[in-house]
């Protein structure tokens, strides 16, 4: 943490006002409260002045009278949430009842990643706020995510608010990205625009086609249809290891 302190003495005053506060020096020492001001940023839903507010917890009739350099200059010290930066954890830690995964996903089924980051995909395209729900219910819902119990889930993380569940979306492209090289393979894109291109290993053509998982899936899973439940509860990281040196493999080998 930075320790920063804050004079501002009013015009005509015969004294100051003297603020001092502790801020994150990056985003490790980020937490929720502070989250949940990033994601305000980056949805553009407050002002410099208000962000400034509560990223500092001064008072707006001080931020409004402070000249613009002054502005900047606290500003400056929070460059670092511009750069979304890869992390393997959710630092929103509860949605409603609903607990975050583990630390780097660990112990998150690949089922249940599959269908999170489908609809994660799907709210980032269209902003729907059911895509939104469908993909926390994925990450957060644990034990209790299944077809039976989804509208209970979506149910509890509704009563959120979508502050908080926005925060969660970009929380997630951060972790997005730290799988992404972790398992550089399974995420790379093809350099070629032609489906049918050998060059390209099927597996990644097909990941190419639908923007997702099921073709990949069923890549994965091949004529072995009697234990397609068993591959949906690997953990997402024994699968996405065995995807990433499979595709190396056959790229090695000009599949």
């Amino acid at each position: 943490m930075t320790n920063v302190t804050i004079t501002y003495r009013p015009f005509l005053f015969p004294f100051a006002f003297k603020f001092k506060r502790e801020v994150p020096a990056g985003w490790s020492e980020v937490g929720e409260n502070l989250m949940l001001v990033v994601t305000k940023y980056y949805n553009r839903k407050a002002s410099e002045d208000a962000l400034i507010c509560e990223l500092f917890g001064i008072k707006k009739w001080i931020v409004k009278r402070l000249a613009g350099y002054y502005k900047y200059k606290l500003f400056e010290l929070f460059l670092f949430i511009k750069e979304l930066n890869a992390t393997r954890d959710f630092v929103i830690k509860e949605i409603g009842e609903l607990r975050s995964p583990k630390s780097g996903l660990k112990g998150l089924p690949f089922g249940h990643f599959i269908y999170g980051d489908t609809f994660f995909s799907d709210y980032m395209r269209d902003g729907g706020e059911e895509n939104l729900n469908r993909f926390i219910a994925a990450f957060y819902g644990g034990k209790d995510f299944d077809e039976d119990n989804l509208d209970a889930l979506l149910d509890e993380i509704k009563k959120t608010c979508l502050e908080k569940r926005e925060a969660v979306a970009v929380n997630y492209i951060m972790v997005k990205k730290w799988i992404t090289e972790k398992y550089k393979y399974v995420f790379r894109k093809p350099e070629v625009e032609d489906e049918k291109d050998k060059k390209v290993p099927a597996i990644l053509r097909k990941q190419k086609v639908i923007g997702g998982w099921v073709n990949i899936f069923d890549a994965m899973v091949g004529d072995d249809i009697v234990n397609r439940e068993k591959y949906l509860e690997l953990p997402v990281n024994e699968a996405l290891r065995y995807l990433d040196n499979r595709i190396r493999k056959n790229m090695i080998n000009g599949h």
